[in-house]
């Protein structure tokens, strides 16, 4: 499996298109094979889509995503963990364990915690629950 996961310094970057770096990561049953970190700066959301059809991503684990972008990478069977943040490493293991999931925070020592939604309509904020 091969995982794609847009980051700011340590961290799951808030929103897939505008991540300064991509973090690439081959994965084998549960070890990780191979890790690559991809300069993105300046790459508009059309281009990060064609860089994870590319290099063949099976994943994407990412903060904020827009509609266009998810609907574009779930059509091509990329299966998207979105509103996810956290420290990158956490992230990952919980990946490599089968715990992730959407909407989730990940704190310190891997705490985790569901994004919630309050109110309706897609204009409501979201708050951690």
């Amino acid at each position: 499996m091969t995982a794609a996961i847009p980051v700011f310094e340590s961290r799951v970057s808030p929103r897939f298109d505008h991540a300064p770096d991509m973090l690439l990561i081959t994965i084998d049953g549960e070890k990780i094979t191979g890790r690559e970190r991809f300069s993105m700066g300046g790459q508009n959301p059309l281009a990060r889509i064609n860089w994870v059809y590319q290099r063949g991503v099976d994943v994407v684990i990412c903060g904020g995503i827009n509609r266009f972008t998810l609907r574009s990478l779930t059509r091509r069977g990329v299966r998207v963990f979105p509103w996810v943040t956290g420290d990158i490493e956490e992230v990952i293991l919980l990946l490599l364990t089968g715990q992730l999931r959407s909407r989730l925070a990940v704190g310190p020592g891997g705490r985790c915690r569901r994004w919630r939604r309050r109110g309706k309509g897609e204009g409501s904020p979201w708050f951690l629950g």
